[in-house]
């Protein structure tokens, strides 16, 4: 969450952006929040960025299957696949769920909108750059 706060901090969020999508999140996925020991990151292997190895040690915490970052290069298959996690990227991962349950996805998607008071159009439009081939395929299942 500290490394959201920077990452949101650097986009130019006011501390009250920040602050309520950090509660938002809390609430919305309190699951998601793991707390990982220092032991246990500290026995993560040093990588490019060691600012990173708290994610490893997260995912090793949790037992997580997958690692979703667009930062693929600080999360090397040499340490991850030892221990069973696959890394892949947001669109990737998005692809691969989507042909799981294409109308699932597509439910979520609307969801979504309704919710932000947003088309489904306007959620695929904001998706394009960073989500190629999974904007594809849901333009393609509409």
């Amino acid at each position: 969450m500290q490394e959201l706060r920077r990452t949101l901090k650097k986009f130019g969020r006011s501390e009250s952006q920040i602050e309520r999508r950090l509660r938002f999140m809390e609430a919305t996925f309190p699951q998601a929040c793991v707390h990982v020991s220092f032991a246990l990151v500290n026995a993560v292997p040093n990588l490019s960025d060691p600012g990173d190895r708290h994610v490893i040690a997260a995912a090793i915490a949790i037992r997580a299957d997958v690692i979703v970052t667009f930062n693929l290069r600080h999360f090397p298959s040499s340490i991850l696949g030892a221990r069973g996690i696959a890394v892949r990227s947001p669109d990737a991962f998005l692809v691969d769920r989507f042909r799981a349950n294409p109308l699932r996805l597509l439910e979520i998607l609307n969801l979504q909108a309704e919710d932000i008071r947003q088309s489904r159009s306007e959620i695929i439009e904001g998706l394009r750059a960073g989500l190629p081939e999974f904007v594809r395929l849901v333009e393609k299942g509409k």
